[in-house]
């Protein structure tokens, strides 16, 4: 069994979901730090059942950039922690592949057209709304998939992404 990891990316929404290549599953919330980041990916597959190791593979979610409404600061921060999770991935040279995914696939892939969305030409309330409907539908139906693994609302994604990687991995997806 191979090793895999599941990325959010986000200092303050972020997480990691993992499989180990025993079989464990565990979730984290991603650190909100550089440094942090750097220290949680650089770790020596000898040294702990969850990290990277020969023929493991990595996905992280591409969300691409700023949104409208975004404040300036809070893009730029998004944007350096994102680019500081993608140079330890590269420098910490143990992970087999790197995959960027957008939300939309994996959910696509997953959930088909069950997931809730907001109409065209939504408003920023209507939007948030339905986004917030969207997140409670995910973190259901992973808990489900996963009904022994603990995971709190902002883990779901991280946590869902893993089960669409393992799917894909099982050539089921």
């Amino acid at each position: 069994m191979k090793s895999l990891l599941a990325i959010d990316p986000g200092s303050s929404s972020g997480a990691i979901a993992y499989r180990s290549a025993l079989g464990t599953v565990g979730v984290l919330n991603m650190p909100d730090s550089m440094e942090g980041i750097w220290n949680l990916l650089r770790m020596d597959p000898a040294e702990t059942d969850w990290t990277g190791s020969i023929g493991c593979g990595v996905v992280v979610e591409d969300v691409g950039g700023s949104m409208p409404g975004n404040a300036a600061k809070s893009a730029r921060t998004f944007a350096a922690h994102v680019g500081a999770l993608h140079m330890a991935l590269i420098a910490a040279d143990h992970w087999s592949y790197t995959q960027l995914v957008r939300p939309q696939v994996w959910m696509k892939d997953l959930f088909g057209t069950l997931l809730p969305k907001a109409p065209k030409g939504a408003d920023a309330a209507t939007k948030a709304a339905v986004k917030k409907e969207r997140k409670a539908y995910i973190y259901a139906q992973t808990q489900v998939w996963m009904p022994t693994l603990k995971f709190t609302l902002r883990q779901a994604d991280a946590v869902a992404m893993l089960w669409w990687l393992m799917k894909k991995e099982e050539g089921q997806l």
